[in-house]
């Protein structure tokens, strides 16, 4: 059951222990042998309240309106009495006299319903005898009186009803408002929508739909579970095509439409739209999503099941507006990480082409606006050896990455000018930087591969507070290149550092990676480490590309705790 449906109304179709109450204390005080509480729907009347109808009306608890009198209750609001049916002309032709009615009386009740500012006619207390009688001004005094009681307690249900569809509407405002605080993208938020809808009002699915930057289209985001092709997901606004369409109406009168039935959904939704599955379900919702006077696109919810969706427009429109904020922030964030990864990537170094190497290198961000400072680099020397680092600048922003692009400089300048070791290179880096007013540290790996025979490569590193390089030989095995801590970078000027030598075969593949791929809340760098052993030798047979997928997909999968930078070489 929905959580906008209206089957808890003060007056209920159901058998009701109270007004059947009601009823018994009618008979007695009129000395009937029939009494009900009744509700007038558009093609029956039923008896939450009743006491001596015969057996079967007793048990089915309703009638045909054909049967009914206090249809003109609860129609004209007044009063209605008769002292017998079949010679009455305002109600001859009825077949009330099919339940055993005679003689009549019946009164309405009210009640003051949510977002009303006078009290409507919800039912009517009526007394039934089955032969003729004259009803005195005491009797119908005793109705009334009756009648009244029966409404106070019809509106003291009302009072809870609003109460506890305050409290669950806020409920739902907030667990939605929950629920959308962590989604930066359209996807995530129509996620977070859509789950938040089946959990709390039961909707069998709930899809949004945004304009485009122009304005020109509605747009489906992410129609896969609803199996609608990706290039039928897009709708124009204007056109023929669209005139009748809710899912337009609904964009263009900013109003909250409601189709409670599949009668009115099929008539509602035109054949030949992207709404055509749409066409298939019972009940729709279609919520404009407003910020300010601006639509940005419509919500829709669908159940499969016919509904009682007596929707509480206001609620749905506050839903609509908490996901356009939502819409606008993930729009913002989106823009922001878009500007942030062009400058990462800026920053970052197209691999040279070598014969006898193959490079591969991939970043991989943690997601948010923010740009860090981990970076990777490869230049091939004069002398044909090749030049490669790795490297975190501590910090996650731009003053980071503005550090690292200095560094990155520097350290990619001083290795094209002259062929120190990698321990010579990173210790003039240390000693300039003071000069160069670059301040910050970093982590950070500087080697160089070094062609001494065919077939004989040897890589020589220094490591400044780094993790390891680690090594995939051709058999298989895998080796940590583990050194002596050293001081990171910017610490000190003077720093002695030392390199290291490793010879490697073709084959093997020799991996550089910064920290974001190894340590994770709740994971130490031990462990990190034993995992990236396990899963290079797991992949250790594919190509190269898909070697570093696999590695980061093993380790930090889609959403990982911080960036990461890793550069593999391969020896060929």
């Amino acid at each position: 059951m929905s959580a906008l449906d209206l089957a808890d109304r003060p007056l209920t179709q159901e058998p009701d222990e109270v007004l059947d109450r009601f009823a018994r204390m009618a008979t007695r005080a009129l000395q009937v042998p029939v009494s009900l509480v009744t509700v007038v729907e558009e093609t029956r009347q039923r008896f939450p309240g009743a006491v001596g109808l015969p057996e079967h009306a007793q048990t089915a608890r309703e009638s045909p309106l054909s049967q009914s009198i206090c249809q003109y209750v609860q129609g004209s609001g007044r009063p209605f009495v008769t002292s017998d049916i079949r010679t009455d002309e305002r109600v001859l032709g009825t077949r009330a006299g099919e339940l055993g009615v005679v003689a009549y009386a019946g009164v309405p009740l009210r009640a003051t319903l949510a977002g009303e500012d006078h009290a409507a006619v919800v039912g009517v207390l009526c007394a039934i005898d089955d032969k003729p009688r004259e009803w005195t001004p005491e009797h119908l005094a005793l109705l009334e009186d009756l009648a009244a009681a029966c409404s106070t307690e019809l509106q003291l249900r009302e009072a809870e009803v609003e109460a506890r569809t305050a409290e669950r509407n806020a409920r739902l405002l907030l667990l939605l408002t929950q629920a959308l605080a962590e989604a930066n993208t359209l996807t995530s938020v129509a996620a977070a929508v859509r789950a938040v809808a089946r959990r709390e009002i039961h909707a069998n699915w709930v899809g949004l739909m945004t304009l485009d930057a122009g304005r020109h289209l509605l747009e489906l985001v992410d129609g896969r579970d609803l199996g609608i092709p990706e290039h039928q997901r897009s709708l124009p606004v204007d056109g023929p095509s669209t005139s009748r369409s809710p899912l337009h109406q609904a964009l263009r009168s900013r109003q909250v439409l409601v189709y409670p039935t599949a009668e009115h959904v099929r008539a509602a939704f035109p054949v030949g739209t992207v709404a055509d599955v749409l066409r298939q379900m019972s009940s729709v919702v279609v919520v404009p999503l407003m910020n300010g006077r601006e639509a940005l696109g419509i919500a829709v919810a669908t159940w499969d099941e016919e509904l009682d969706l007596g929707a509480d427009v206001t609620l749905l429109e506050g839903i609509g507006r908490i996901i356009a904020q939502s819409l606008v922030r993930a729009g913002l964030q989106a823009a922001r990480r878009s500007a942030a990864q062009v400058l990462q990537q800026s920053l970052l170094t197209r691999l040279p082409e070598v014969p006898w190497l193959d490079l591969y290198a991939r970043y991989v961000t943690a997601g948010g606006e923010a740009i860090g400072g981990d970076w990777y680099d490869a230049l091939l020397d004069t002398d044909d050896s090749v030049s490669v680092a790795i490297g975190d600048v501590t910090g996650h922003d731009v003053r980071a990455a503005a550090t690292m692009g200095q560094l990155r400089g520097t350290l990619r300048a001083f290795a094209a000018d002259r062929s120190d070791d990698p321990a010579g290179l990173v210790q003039r880096l240390d000693r300039t930087l003071p000069t160069l007013q670059i301040s910050g540290m970093a982590t950070l790996v500087a080697g160089r591969f070094e062609k001494r025979a065919p077939g004989a490569v040897t890589f020589c590193w220094t490591n400044a507070g780094h993790p390891p390089p680690v090594v995939l030989h051709r058999d298989q095995t895998v080796d940590f290149l583990g050194t002596r801590p050293e001081l990171l970078v910017g610490v000190l000027p003077d720093v002695d550092r030392t390199t290291h030598h490793v010879d490697l075969a073709p084959g093997d593949t020799l991996l550089l990676f910064t920290d974001g791929l190894v340590e994770h809340r709740g994971r130490s760098l031990a462990t990190g480490l034993q995992h990236l052993q396990q899963a290079l030798s797991r992949h250790s047979e594919v190509p190269l590309p898909d070697l570093l997928e696999q590695v980061i997909l093993d380790l930090v999968g889609g959403h990982p705790d911080d960036d990461c930078a890793l550069l593999a070489i391969r020896l060929r």
